[in-house]
């Protein structure tokens, strides 16, 4: 770090400023580098560890089954109304974008995503194009 480099000047209780004066000794650092240290931490992205994989795994799988149940649960297309349709296709594609951004967080941390790929959903016209085609 230059002598050119911008300084910022705060107050932080004595108990804070012990712990970071430790961990630095700790982590063979200033206080300064330390503090550069755990700022620069808390803008990457979480770590994903295995328990936070396995916890999104979990909800994945979880996600997956209510999304299952409720296309397979779905009524005859003709019979919602335009308010029911959207508000179904939202539910659906909200659950859609979590289970992506999870297999994105796998992507991330390296590992391969374990359940099957959603891939492209079903939206409530798409099932309306297909009643009307078995016709």
């Amino acid at each position: 770090m230059a002598r050119t480099d911008p300084q910022l000047n705060f107050r932080i209780p004595f108990e804070l400023r012990d712990r970071l004066d430790e961990a630095a000794t700790e982590n063979n650092r200033s206080l300064t580098r330390e503090l550069i240290a755990r700022l620069e931490q808390s803008f990457q992205g979480p770590e994903l560890g295995p328990g936070a994989l396995r916890e999104k795994l979990m909800l994945a799988i979880a996600l997956q089954e209510y999304r299952s149940s409720l296309l397979s649960n779905y009524p005859d297309p003709q019979r919602l109304t335009p308010n029911e349709q959207k508000e179904f296709d939202t539910v659906k594609d909200r659950i859609t974008r979590m289970v992506w951004r999870i297999e994105e967080d796998f992507a991330a941390a390296g590992q391969p995503y374990p359940l099957r790929p959603l891939g492209r959903y079903v939206t409530v016209q798409d099932m309306k194009d297909r009643e009307r085609s078995k016709s």
